[in-house]
């Protein structure tokens, strides 16, 4: 599943954000991983 999301308003710093979901994937049995939106657009252009 690929969805985009609005962190800008949020207080957490990104290294947090990414922390938790990873922490919440592992007790729910999932792999959570999430990228800045300007690594994903160069990445997905050809």
């Amino acid at each position: 599943m690929l969805m985009i999301v609005e962190m800008h308003e949020s207080d957490e710093r990104f290294a947090e954000i990414a922390d938790g979901l990873e922490k919440l994937g592992e007790e729910i049995g999932v792999i959570i991983k999430i990228q800045h939106e300007d690594i994903f657009n160069c990445m997905q252009r050809i």
